[in-house]
């Protein structure tokens, strides 16, 4: 099932899935999860999974409000509905000082589509053997993250950019292709250029698309 608007319950279900699969209760590397999931499911199936806002951050991409939730910032939680408020409560424990959350309670996963589990699982299976530090390097090294490079280098972790759907399409320079090399023969986003085309223009023209450039 796919929504075109961010729901507080579907990314529940997307990151206890993740972290099921993965076996991973870090919480930066469940993010980076998330958006590979993201980017393979926008070029494929032409739209998001959850319909985040993603902001370039200094440790790369991250999905805004499924941050906020996993990491129970008060004020998100204060515009939240006092049902959404509850579930996260009961959902979600939290040790920010070494990255750890912890999903309980959400145990069904009838929010995700058949395309929404092919994508997560390409995120785990492709992406779950590296550690931290790399999946932060590998981030960094595709086009919706590198156009802020030079603003976010060397400045506050918490400073950031807001980041548009449209360039996940796009595919990484030669620079970032070298850098991609040394832990995969090919880019793991590649695909058919008639294809990615297609579901660009899908993307674009559809009305499931409120994260686009325009």
């Amino acid at each position: 099932m796919n929504t075109c608007s961010f729901s507080v319950e579907k990314a529940l279900q997307t990151i206890a899935y993740l972290q099921r699969e993965a076996k991973e209760n870090n919480y930066l590397k469940l993010l980076k999860y998330l958006y590979f999931a993201e980017r393979y499911s926008i070029r494929y199936y032409a739209s998001p999974i959850v319909f985040d806002h993603f902001c370039a951050m200094h440790n790369g991409p991250v999905a805004s409000n499924t941050y906020n939730i996993i990491k129970k910032d008060d004020y998100y939680l204060s515009k939240l509905s006092s049902e959404e408020r509850a579930l996260v409560e009961r959902s979600i424990t939290v040790k920010r000082t070494v990255e750890k959350v912890y999903i309980s309670n959400i145990l069904k996963q009838d929010l995700l589509s058949d395309a929404d589990v092919e994508a997560l699982d390409f995120a785990v299976s492709t992406f779950s053997h590296f550690g931290r530090e790399k999946l932060i390097h590998l981030a960094h090294q595709f086009p919706e993250w590198k156009k802020f490079e030079k603003e976010l280098s060397g400045t506050a972790y918490n400073k950031k950019r807001d980041m548009c759907y449209e360039d996940f399409f796009k595919n990484p320079s030669i620079e970032g292709y070298d850098a991609l090399g040394s832990s995969f023969k090919v880019d793991p986003f590649e695909m058919d250029q008639t294809e990615l085309s297609l579901a660009k223009s899908v993307f674009e023209e559809s009305s499931n698309s409120p994260f686009n450039c325009r």
